[in-house]
Order: structure tokens, then sequence, then C-alpha cells
């Protein structure tokens, strides 16, 4: 009797820490599995001004990628990075929640808000001109 429960036992504990394992690797093995993440492109015209945010990776007519940019998480703004030579941005480690995209391009700022959910890459943008949110 007491061989089984000890096995029980074994078997429970077992179990528990494999699911408190998932619930914080979880996600294709992300450790910050309780936040969440955002990506998206960020575009000019040619001439560098009219900044958009966009969740697609073809520019709209007209645009082109914008290299080196400043996005950053309003509410978190040391959650940052900068776009790639293809105008891409890749935020992880964001809290739930209601978070605000900005970037800012000769003293216009463009911001979209967007809904950041736990062990989820939220695409960032959309709008044709940028701006607004959901």
């Amino acid at each position: 009797m007491i061989a089984r429960s000890t096995g029980l036992g074994i078997l429970i504990a077992v179990v528990s820490v494999s699911i408190a394992m998932v619930m914080t690797t979880g996600c294709d093995g992300d450790p910050c599995c309780i936040k969440g993440k955002v990506e998206g492109w960020v575009y000019v015209l040619p001439d560098g001004t009219s900044p958009i945010i966009s969740g697609s990776r073809v520019a709209p007519d007209g645009y082109v990628p914008a290299e080196d940019m400043h996005v950053y998480i309003e509410e978190y703004p040391d959650r940052e990075t900068t776009t790639d030579a293809n105008g891409y941005y890749f935020i992880p480690g964001i809290p739930p929640g209601t978070r605000t995209i900005v970037t800012v391009v000769d003293d216009i700022e463009v911001r979209f808000r967007v809904p950041v959910i736990a062990c989820t890459t939220t695409i960032g943008g959309g709008h044709e001109q940028g701006g607004g949110g959901f």
C-alpha cells in the first residue's frame, strides 16, 4: 500500500511539474510565454516622409521600406527595436493588453494600437495610412 501511495505521489508531482513547465516555457519553447510579441513593417515615401505602420510585407504603392526606424511600445518604452532593411520590426516581451506601437519621422509620430495576447505574436499595423487602431 505504501509503495502504491508513493508511486501515485511521484506521478502527481511529475504531472504538476510538467504542467508548470508548459505554462512557463510553452509557446514553442518561449520562456516568456506570459508575454506577447508584436511585429510588422514601417514604410515611408521615397523622400523619407509620411511614415506608416503596416501589417504587410508588401509596401503600399509609392512607399518604400523604412530602414533604421526606431519603433517602441508606448506603454513600455524599454520594449523597442530598430527596423531592418525591409522595414521589419519585432518586439518581444510585451505584457498582454492594448498597446500602442510608435515610430517617429521628422517630428511626425505614427501610432497604432494593437491587442497584445500572451504567447502570441500580434501583427501590428494594417491601415493604409498608418495610425488608427482596432
